[in-house]
């Protein structure tokens, strides 16, 4: 097998040597803070009870263990979609509004940044600084992009470190100056790390800004009803960006409200 001796190890970041010192450590009274997931009070994994029934019911079905088409199961993307927008049935039937299943938020990103890559000729992409760190990257956005074709990667400023507040005017400056056509990511709730997010007025100004320019959204969800409590509150931002007429993908994960960490 020479012909694989070549291959650069990746090495480990902070998430897997922190969670491996963890695992390493004899203390009894230690407290896993590393991945977001919910556990019980002896630290197993938790479930929520009807994720459980449903997941019975799928088991005992024998019709949904088919081939599934290439878009996923219609009748769960519909209702995804439905779930980011609202009523969507007429311009589900117009070819409007449409989803695709992926495997996770990070599957998502990925052929999301694939189509605008391979198809719209997209070659440069912004994202919040700070930005999500995945467990086995640096960091997840710009990883993907570049992986995808995304010739320039950049952050746009969000978190002021001195203040611990979001940089609103760093942030509208940086995405005013990006050229035509550019991606930029969005957390539509819950920013990842950071926990800060825009308000409606801010929002608002936000989608201006991607009109003028000309950009392209792509809004980044996996805390819808976690941020604020109410999932329509948590909807906000991309039903506006829909209501002012603007065209956006969005990578919506589920992972954290059904508490399901291995199965998409």
């Amino acid at each position: 097998m020479a012909e694989f001796n070549n291959v650069p190890v990746v090495g480990r970041n902070g998430y897997i040597e922190v969670d491996t010192a963890f695992h390493n450590d004899i203390s009894p009274v230690k407290v896993d803070l590393v991945f977001g997931t919910f556990r019980s009070e002896d630290t197993s994994q938790y479930l929520l009870p009807v994720v459980k029934r449903a997941e019975n019911m799928v088991v005992n079905d024998t019709s949904s263990h088919d081939y599934l088409s290439p878009a996923g199961i219609e009748g769960f993307t519909k209702s995804a979609s439905g779930l980011l927008l609202g009523d969507i049935n007429q311009l589900w039937k117009e070819g409007m509004v449409f989803g695709v299943q992926c495997i996770g938020g990070a599957g998502a990103l990925k052929i999301g940044a694939e189509f605008l890559s391979r198809h719209m000729n997209c070659t440069t992409v912004y994202y919040p600084d700070p930005s999500y760190v995945h467990q086995y990257f640096s960091e997840i956005h710009g990883t993907i992009f570049a992986f995808s074709g995304f010739q320039n990667t950049f952050e746009y400023r969000y978190l002021n470190r001195e203040t611990k507040e979001i940089d609103f005017d760093g942030l509208c400056e940086d995405i005013s100056n990006a050229s035509v056509d550019s991606v930029v990511i969005l957390h539509a709730c819950g920013h990842n790390p950071t926990g800060l997010d825009l308000t409606k007025d801010q929002w608002k100004i936000i989608a201006e800004i991607m009109k003028e320019r000309k950009l392209i959204p792509f809004f980044d969800i996996a805390y819808q009803g976690m941020a604020s409590g109410n999932i329509e509150e948590d909807a906000w931002a991309i039903r506006y960006f829909h209501s002012e007429g603007l065209q956006f993908l969005c990578a919506q994960s589920f992972s954290k409200m059904f508490t399901m960490y291995s199965e998409y």
